[in-house]
């Protein structure tokens, strides 16, 4: 035989083995991470029931409102000329106002120039 042709037989050898190992490494990784999440339930489920058996129940008088929400009347009143002046009633929501440009204007200087090392 040949030596071009052993050592083109054992390229072909380690190749093989090579792309062989690659796969099964990657199915093993896939079967252990499937293994692992169904072990171990995720953390924020766990975190959302404690959160919930601890959190004080609602005393009478008092509305439970989801955090970050505003009931539509008290949003501030609108200064669009075809709102009216009435009170938005519950369940619509009042227009929205248009960007308004920045109270300063944002500086816009050139950088100094960059410092090079070296020669030119």
């Amino acid at each position: 035989m040949h030596p071009t042709h052993r050592r083109d037989a054992g390229l072909r050898k380690v190749s093989t083995f090579t792309r062989r190992f690659t796969v099964g490494a990657v199915a093993l990784t896939g079967v252990f991470t499937a293994l692992v999440a169904r072990a171990q339930p995720a953390k924020h489920a766990r975190k959302a029931t404690l959160a919930a058996k601890s959190a004080p129940a609602p005393t009478v008088g008092t509305q439970a409102a989801t955090p970050g929400t505003l009931p539509p009347d008290t949003f501030p009143p609108t200064n669009t000329p075809n709102a009216s002046s009435a009170p938005a009633s519950p369940g619509t929501t009042p227009a929205t106002q248009a960007p308004q440009p920045p109270a300063q204007v944002p500086d816009t200087t050139p950088l100094p120039p960059q410092a090079s090392s070296g020669s030119s």
